[in-house]
């Protein structure tokens, strides 16, 4: 017979997992919970996903930098500018007109269910994004003289499994204009390894893994 587990015990354990880690003690946080510090927690919570788009932008600012060998006055200019623009803003998430023209969406979507694939949520709005770098949008109506890049979080071989995922084409069995343009958009997808190319093209978006550091 299957041992039950609680549900209370089931989120105690991890919990408890989770915050004995970050804290290199024993204690039992969750039993010390009172509603109020569950709701605190919420609120703190919600900004994680904001801190970790902020620090990967941050990298792919960088990596911009280096890839294209600015000057160091340049490079400072794009982490500044990362560094002021408030979270959730509207816009892409990078945009650079000088000394080179690039703009970049940073994404720090992680695969579901610890495989190698994008939900299907996911992956609709990953190819929007990759869609909006190709055609514009509200910031920028035409991206078509800017380098197009989209920056996602590593976290091993399955980012870089789910990427390849990502740019291949579906088989459309019932045709419709939405299914059509993200088949469109994957033949525009390129995964840029870590060897240096000096060929890059407007009409294409880059897909680049980066880990945070």
């Amino acid at each position: 017979m299957k041992n039950f587990v609680s549900r209370n015990e089931e989120l105690k354990l991890k919990f408890n997992n989770h915050f004995q880690l970050l804290t290199g003690t024993e204690t039992d946080f969750y039993s010390a919970l009172k509603n109020e510090d569950i709701l605190e927690l919420k609120t703190v919570l919600s900004d994680i996903n904001n801190l970790l788009t902020y620090k990967l932008t941050l990298m792919a600012g960088k990596w911009i930098s280096k890839y294209f060998s600015l000057n160091k006055k340049d490079s400072q200019t794009i982490l500044e500018k990362i560094d002021s623009i408030k979270p959730n803003a509207q816009g892409f998430d990078i945009v650079i007109n000088e000394p080179i023209k690039i703009v970049a969406e940073v994404k720090c979507n992680v695969p579901v269910k610890g495989g190698s694939k994008f939900g299907a949520m996911q992956t609709k709005k990953l190819i929007e994004d990759v869609q909006k770098l190709l055609n514009g949008k509200r910031q920028i109506l035409d991206t078509s003289e800017y380098l197009k890049f989209l920056f996602v979080i590593n976290i091993g071989n399955r980012s870089e499994e789910a990427l390849t995922n990502l740019t291949q084409k579906t088989k459309i069995r019932k045709e419709n204009e939405e299914r059509l343009n993200r088949n469109i958009a994957r033949e525009n997808m390129i995964i840029l390894n870590d060897e240096f190319s000096s060929d890059l093209k407007f009409d294409k978006v880059y897909l680049k893994i980066l880990a945070l550091k």
